[in-house]
């Protein structure tokens, strides 16, 4: 091993043959044990840089989820100085009430002088007289939730003349015949939990403030009578939807409590321009989707990049279009880390396009002409592009690559969206109300939230008050007359 030291130029002029060719050997020997040695070093090295960059990449992902703004459009929106919002408000006058809100009810309120304490006059101290004109303004008040326990008498008939038949007046039909609470109850107990996401068991506590003693398992059970009346529309919600050429789709978590082996549990979400219809089910696997999918009239399902709709839809003969919200928001989350504002400037030109087009054939002819000049430009920014497979670009770019011929499909044809905002919005109110009272206890209880967020978010969609609809069409139910959906209650009733 002395070899292996500096050796000079002279001492080797001495060796012999042997020795300098076994010298040579050595050199050469632990030369491939450097070598190696060097490789596995840089392999080292690259794989904690890799790691160094994925932490990197999620603690800045984090910090914006937990510190940023709350929307994407957060940083496009542009906020008036404080110049400008006194300028305008100057130039505004105070709308009333009334104007505000022309569909409340506007009680008088006159307010006068006892006629013990008339004040007199300052000049010649006699006591001042009604002008009968007065002085207006309006305010804002409310009037506090009661509750009343109805006392019902039915009046009976006889025959006077052979006494032999007692008839008692019908009693008005509800939801559950002889039961102890009304059908307006049980509508105002699922418009608390179902559009305001109210958990039951802060609706007893208000309950018994307002002095009503009840149990929580009472107004489930209330819930449960009004999802079964409403079984028929919620068929006929689901056919239509079924029917629809152009349907959205998505899915979120939902807990099952209690009650059942699987506590995971999917709500399950389709939808088109009319009405939203959900199904409650212990698997998120595609056969859920099957069961809607395949009617002769589905053309197109919009979804985000869940790949369990993918056999569904090509056993039913439909084609996928994928989101660009959502591949705008790969982009989005890492802005910080990478450079991606051509990519977001291009996506943003998409939807800027889109925002152009009055009419079907308004957005037809832009997107033959603009939107396809925009979408050659992410393909030559896509096909630029090199990261690491496992940074955060890299994953971007691989969502964006891997759905591409999805995210193609809006260009055929003017019916079809560029995004699947529309299902994302009619998820958030079952998803607000999963936080708040964290799921169901029962698969019957799944059964029934998914039957009054079907009735009550396609309400919101129709822009009508879910308690009047349901207090219309349960009547009606229960009366054996005709029941509209929500959507066709818009058209024929208003």
């Amino acid at each position: 091993m002395s070899l292996l030291k500096t050796t000079p130029q002279s001492k080797l002029e001495s060796l012999t043959r042997e020795q300098l060719i076994e010298y040579a050997k050595v050199l050469e020997l632990n030369l491939d044990v450097v070598v190696a040695k060097n490789r596995e070093y840089i392999k080292r090295l690259g794989y904690a840089e890799i790691q160094r960059l994925n932490i990197d990449d999620q603690l800045i992902t984090l910090r914006h989820k937990m510190f940023g703004p709350s929307t994407e459009r957060g940083e496009s929106r542009r906020i008036a100085s404080d110049a400008e919002k006194k300028k305008s408000a100057r130039g505004q006058r105070v709308q009333l009430p009334s104007k505000k809100s022309p569909e409340l009810i506007v009680v008088a309120q006159s307010i006068d002088f006892p006629e013990d304490h008339l004040p007199s006059c300052k000049c010649c101290k006699s006591p001042l007289s009604k002008m009968n004109q007065y002085e207006e303004s309006e305010f804002v008040t409310v009037v506090q939730k009661t509750y009343h326990i109805v006392k019902q008498q039915r009046e009976k008939y006889r025959c006077r003349k052979c006494h032999s038949e007692i008839k008692t007046a019908p009693a008005p039909k509800r939801l559950v015949s002889g039961g102890q609470y009304s059908t307006e109850f049980a509508v105002e107990v699922a418009v608390q939990k179902y559009a305001y996401h109210m958990p039951i068991e802060r609706q007893v506590e208000q309950m018994k403030i307002a002095g009503l003693n009840v149990e929580h398992q009472t107004l489930i059970e209330q819930t449960h009578h009004l999802a079964t009346c409403f079984g028929g529309i919620y068929e006929q919600i689901r056919d239509e939807v079924r029917q629809s050429r152009v349907l959205h789709a998505d899915e979120t978590t939902w807990r099952m409590l209690e009650g059942d082996e699987k506590n995971s549990w999917w709500l399950w979400g389709f939808f088109n321009q009319h009405h939203a219809y959900y199904e409650a089910h212990d698997t998120r696997k595609g056969e859920v989707a099957s069961g809607v999918l395949g009617h002769d009239k589905n053309r197109y399902l919009i979804v985000d990049g869940y790949t369990g709709y993918f056999r569904p839809s090509f056993e039913a003969g439909v084609r996928i279009a994928n989101c660009w919200a959502h591949v705008r928001r790969k982009f989005f989350d890492i802005k910080d880390q990478y450079d991606v504002e051509t990519i977001l400037d291009y996506i943003n030109e998409l939807f800027s396009i889109e925002q152009e087009a009055k009419e079907l054939e308004d957005r037809r002819r832009l997107r033959k002409t603009k939107s396809v000049e925009v979408i050659e430009k992410i393909r030559g920014w896509m096909l630029t592009q090199a990261a690491l497979p496992r940074s955060g670009l890299g994953r971007a770019l691989e969502y964006l690559r891997k759905y591409w011929s999805g995210l193609m499909v809006f260009l055929e044809d003017p019916e079809v969206p560029i995004d699947n905002n529309h299902a994302e919005r009619l998820l958030r109110g079952p998803v607000l109300g999963r936080k708040n009272f964290y799921g169901n206890h029962s698969p019957r209880g799944a059964a029934t939230s998914a039957v009054l967020y079907t009735i009550i978010e396609s309400c919101k969609l129709n822009h009508l008050d879910p308690n009047k609809y349901l207090m219309d069409t349960a009547k009606a139910l229960l009366n054996g007359e005709r029941a509209f959906t929500p959507h066709a209650y818009k058209v024929n009733v208003g």
